[in-house]
């Protein structure tokens, strides 16, 4: 894909506006079925009533790293898991658009 193509595809899903969290979380999710990454929801934030949720972080499955005490456990009841954790930096973030209430 050139810089062009990419700058394009870019600014077609900026502009993305979605009826509720679920159907962000699909669209993000089938995008990353293309690119050949999996989704999960991460961070979010809530209005001052915790009534609504104002900001929403999807990020790639592969995002952060496993943490340093599980890789060190001295007795290991099971196989551990593998390491999936890479440090990917693929996100999506949406807000609540504050004029129209989406």
């Amino acid at each position: 894909m050139s810089d062009l193509e990419s700058l394009l595809e870019y600014n077609e899903i900026v502009k993305k506006m979605f009826a509720n969290e679920e159907e962000g979380f699909q669209f993000y999710n089938n995008y990353g079925f293309e690119k050949g990454f999996r989704v999960r929801r991460s961070y979010c934030e809530w209005d001052n009533g915790h009534n609504e949720m104002t900001l929403r972080k999807f990020i790639c499955s592969r995002q952060g790293f496993r943490e340093e005490k599980q890789l060190k456990r001295a007795i290991k009841k099971q196989k551990p898991w593998n390491i999936t954790r890479v440090g990917c930096l693929a996100k999506f973030m949406i807000t609540r658009d504050q004029i129209i209430g989406q």
